[in-house]
């Protein structure tokens, strides 16, 4: 409204110029020979409009990694550094694709736990020992109490004894899978040279072989089936032409009583006249019945007889079809797709190979780092129950109070750790990026990117137009 105001003053401030200009652009002295010039003066609505060009992007957009909290990448009102994950993980299994919806809570993929629960199951140990020793110093040195202490002694002791047993059987199942994987490589990479070196593989010619034999037997089925058919019309035949031959002996038989008794002298009562002529129609109907019958099984063994021949025409297109098949894969050499999946073989071999060389690694490292935190836990456990015995001072109570809280403070470490081996999406959204496989350690980034929330376009204005806009104006 207030551009067309503005655009109004204007249009009245030329005209008025424009009168002025007629008035005295002539000067003194021109009299009464002056010219007017004059025009008719018109309303329009003036339009302007302010172009700019921008981006269109999801309003939040997240990024989700194993061993940590979901991030937001980028949003409509602000941005943030990308997801980043916490320790080394081995992808178990990917639940999502990109252009997969999900919806908040779902699953989208998982790692290997086995690490993180150990390490879970070593820190309530831990907690269990340090509320033990809290609840023995504070309660004083009595004879269950020194009896509860040595049992906490015992339970470090079986921690350490069961990380020892775990290293040992992560060793190992690392000294068997590795070999394993390795032996899996070389059998790939001995199959190629096989495959490349052969001519057509023998599944391919077993599989044209077989595809012969079912057209073949298909053929013979299809013929037993038509004898069979022509066998089953032929006897139809017969039985329908002697069911019709019955039928005309007794319509000829009715006909013939009922002439003679119509001739019978003297006249024969009309009830028996009535009765012959009944008989008559109803060999005549049967006669019908039959004949119609006839023409059906006909009309059903021709249909039958044509269905056949084209089956049978077609069974032998087949047989040839898989003839020519067998002669082709007999002439060619190996085929691109045995070659494809050997190398593809290779390739997820040596990728194994890879990652369990990788999570032996990984494995022996933290079965060194729990075995060395169990000793010192029944370190730790043995000195406190020396210090039980002779009674806990208030430093030392004050110090157990803090290692619970130290190890409850581990134990929501290890728990959170353990909970990051499943990733889930944190709202509803589309996949649009996938970062992790699974089988291979997951990437140090973001392993799943979705986006969330309505479409939001940014764009730049020129400083022109930006007396021309206004929060909540309608853009297009």
């Amino acid at each position: 409204m207030r551009l067309k105001i503005i655009a109004a003053v204007a249009f009245i401030a030329v005209g008025v110029g424009a009168v002025g200009f007629v008035l005295f652009a002539s000067g003194p002295g021109s009299g009464e020979n002056g010219q007017f010039l004059t025009a008719q003066a018109t309303r329009t609505t003036v339009v302007q409009q302010s172009v700019a060009n921008g981006n269109l992007a999801a309003a939040t957009t997240y990024g989700v990694a194993f061993g940590s909290d979901p991030t937001v990448v980028s949003s409509s009102t602000s941005s943030s550094s990308a997801a980043s994950g916490s320790g080394s993980w081995v992808v178990d299994s990917v639940a999502v694709e990109v252009g997969d919806l999900v919806t908040e809570g779902q699953t989208l993929a998982r790692a290997n736990a086995s690490a993180a629960q150990t390490a879970l199951e070593l820190a309530k140990a831990n907690l269990a020992i340090a509320k033990a020793n809290l609840a023995v110093d504070t309660a004083g040195p009595t004879a269950a109490e020194r009896s509860a202490a040595y049992d906490s002694i015992r339970a470090a002791q079986q921690q350490l004894s069961a990380a020892r047993r775990s290293q040992g059987q992560t060793a190992s199942q690392s000294a068997l899978q590795l070999p394993q994987a390795q032996e899996d490589l070389k059998l790939a990479q001995d199959k190629l040279a096989a495959d490349q070196a052969a001519g057509p593989s023998s599944t391919t010619i077993e599989a044209d072989q077989s595809a012969i034999r079912s057209a073949q037997q298909q053929i013979d089925s299809l013929s037993l089936q038509i004898q069979g058919s022509d066998a089953t019309a032929s006897d139809t035949q017969q039985q329908n032409s002697l069911k019709l031959s019955q039928a005309n002996l007794s319509l000829q038989a009715a006909q013939a009583k009922l002439s003679a008794d119509l001739l019978a002298d003297p006249a024969l009562p009309a009830g028996t006249i009535s009765a012959d002529q009944a008989a008559v129609t109803a060999a005549q109907s049967q006669v019908d019945t039959i004949i119609l019958q006839i023409q059906a099984a006909n009309t059903q063994a021709t249909q039958t007889s044509k269905q056949n021949a084209l089956k049978l025409q077609q069974a032998q297109e087949a047989l040839k079809l898989a003839q020519d098949k067998l002669a082709a894969d007999q002439a060619a050499g190996p085929s691109s797709t045995t070659i494809a999946a050997d190398q593809s073989a290779i390739r997820a071999g040596q990728r194994q190979v890879d990652n369990l060389t990788l999570s032996a690694k990984n494995s022996a490292a933290n079965a060194t780092a729990q075995i060395a935190s169990a000793s010192q836990s029944l370190s730790a456990t043995k000195n406190a129950y020396a210090l039980k015995v002779a009674g806990a001072t208030a430093a030392q109570i004050e110090a157990d109070r803090a290692s619970v809280a130290n190890a409850q403070e581990s134990v929501r470490q290890a728990q959170s750790t353990l909970d990051g081996a499943t990733l889930t999406s944190p709202a509803d959204g589309l996949v649009v990026a996938v970062n992790v496989v699974s089988g291979t350690i997951a990437p140090s980034g973001s392993a799943i990117t979705l986006e969330s929330g309505p479409m939001v376009v940014t764009a730049a204005f020129a400083e022109s137009d930006i007396p021309s806009i206004e929060v909540g104006q309608t853009a297009s």
